[in-house]
């Protein structure tokens, strides 16, 4: 409910565009995918590398951009004059991707998440991974510290909440 709440929020920006990457294969996102420009519900773990690459690249076109127009940072001029609207990409079940029985896939799309979580912002693109399994091998201290706003309801345990929110 939490994350369909944000998700609505996102909904009523026209110029956000939105990216979902279901881990649970339901219908949980799927009022959200005719907005949304791309959609990731390939039960092939091996699937999200080309999906997460698709936004690195666009990270990585708007860093070459904002480096030639000169600025460090995306204005609303500047996302109006260039076509850098904010990204959103929502990632549910993360611990599909990042725990599956492939240790060195799993590793490859954490490095890839991070990456955009950590230089995302600056470049308008903002990520969110969503678990119901807060534990260590789902959401690594790399990542979980790259993530600035984090949010635990209901745990179970200190040890799960303090995945999320530190210890």
């Amino acid at each position: 409910v939490a994350s369909a709440n944000l998700l609505a929020h996102i909904a009523l920006d026209p110029q956000v565009t939105p990216y979902l990457a279901d881990g649970k294969f339901g219908f949980d996102l799927s009022p959200w995918e005719p907005i949304a420009a791309g959609v990731l519900t390939d039960r092939d773990p091996e699937a999200m590398l080309p999906y997460l690459e698709t936004i690195q690249q666009e990270m990585d076109r708007r860093y070459d951009l904002l480096r030639k127009i000169g600025t460090t940072k995306i204005t609303q001029q500047v996302a109006a004059q260039h076509g850098l609207h904010p990204i959103v990409l929502h990632v549910d079940e993360v611990q599909y991707w990042t725990a599956g029985p492939d240790r060195k896939l799993s590793e490859r799309i954490m490095i890839l998440l991070a990456d955009l979580v950590g230089r995302g912002r600056a470049a308008g693109i903002i990520t969110g991974v969503v678990t119901q399994r807060p534990a260590a091998e789902v959401v690594p201290t790399r990542l979980r510290d790259l993530l600035s706003i984090r949010w635990a309801l209901r745990c179970t345990s200190p040890a799960a909440s303090d995945t999320t929110l530190g210890s």
